[in-house]
């Protein structure tokens, strides 16, 4: 399982975390973000405003 131990070695960076259980309908927008991160050759930050 490769994504698992992906996953504990980044959680290992931070010394406090936390998961939730979110629908999957409701995670729609960060679905997309994610599938939009695996394609980026270089870093980018998002800015948009929050209502």
């Amino acid at each position: 399982m490769k994504g698992a131990a992906d996953i504990l070695a980044l959680l290992s960076i931070f010394s406090v975390w936390d998961f939730c259980d979110v629908k999957r309908d409701a995670n729609h927008v960060a679905h997309l973000l994610a599938k939009a991160a695996i394609s980026l050759t270089s870093n980018s930050v998002f800015l948009d405003k929050v209502d």
